[in-house]
């Protein structure tokens, strides 16, 4: 059987109090993709092409969006071990806030909409 910790924040709206382990695929999934899209190359040992974190991607390199899209789908391929059991799809938006342009990524899970990540797009 499958078992995670579990990572959510209290301020998750989907926190469960006083839970310290999963087994649920769809939570262990949403897990391995936040930490593949937090993890910055070079940060775990053993494993020196591990991790996206957009920010230094986007910020500290010429990488366009469609770009970043390709790397976090390869990361999740060669990474995630439960990736190939879902249609995982990455639709990036931008939008302007009224004080500046901005990125997410949804990330859908089985045509859901379970993680997004935002940056600021560089004009």
């Amino acid at each position: 059987m499958l078992q995670e910790f579990y990572f959510r924040d209290e301020t998750d709206p989907n926190y469960i109090p006083d839970t310290f382990r999963v087994s649920d695929e769809l939570e262990a999934l949403v897990y391995q993709i936040r930490m593949t899209m937090g993890t910055t190359q070079g940060e775990v040992l053993g494993e020196p092409g591990f991790g996206v974190n957009p920010e230094d991607l986007l910020f500290h390199t010429n990488y366009n969006v469609q770009a970043l899209t390709d790397v976090i789908y390869y990361q999740l391929e060669k990474y995630s071990s439960l990736a190939k059991a879902y249609n995982i799809t990455i639709d990036p938006v931008k939008y302007n806030d009224g004080y500046r342009e901005v990125g997410i990524y949804d990330i859908k899970i089985n045509g859901k909409s379970l993680i997004g990540y935002s940056y600021d797009v560089d004009e």
